[in-house]
């Protein structure tokens, strides 16, 4: 029989932002941080749901890693493009994903933090008025611990 091999207490999940209808006009939504003491990897989650808004260049929403070596809101700062893997092209740094057309919700966007800072989180940066709003959920998945199992 082949030896058969799991992940389920190599990894620890963690919920940054319950799921929610986000709405508002040029509102940003910033997650719950995560520690990142004894983990060496870190996968962010965001599920976006079905919107009620026609998204549009000015009707968006653009999920940004911010991270810190503090828990202070006001040390948080955007990650450098090479702190994560996938930065969107041509966008501001530490960008992933821009939710700029109505085909672009009901998707799971993922991205991995490899900097060096203690404390991750994720921004939702809304441009325009989202009046009837979109579902959003941040998951974070934290591995290679220093020590194991994690759950």
């Amino acid at each position: 029989m082949a030896s058969r091999t799991s992940n389920y207490h190599a990894l620890k999940f963690d919920q940054l932002l319950k799921p929610a209808v986000l709405t508002g006009n040029g509102d940003s939504t910033k997650s719950t941080y995560i520690d990142m003491q004894g983990y060496e990897e870190l996968i962010l989650e965001v599920t976006v749901g079905s919107t009620g808004d026609a998204h549009s260049g000015s009707l968006k929403t653009d999920l940004i890693v911010e991270h810190s070596d503090t828990t202070t809101d006001g040390d948080f700062a955007d990650a450098a493009d090479e702190d994560i893997i996938n930065p969107l092209s041509g966008a501001t740094t530490a960008h992933f994903a821009t939710i700029d057309a109505d085909n672009e919700d009901d998707r799971v966007y993922i991205t991995a933090y490899r900097g060096n800072k203690r404390y991750v989180r994720v921004e939702l940066d809304r441009t325009g008025n989202h009046s009837t709003g979109t579902i959003y959920g941040i998951t974070a998945i934290r591995g290679r611990a220093a020590s194991n199992p994690t759950n």
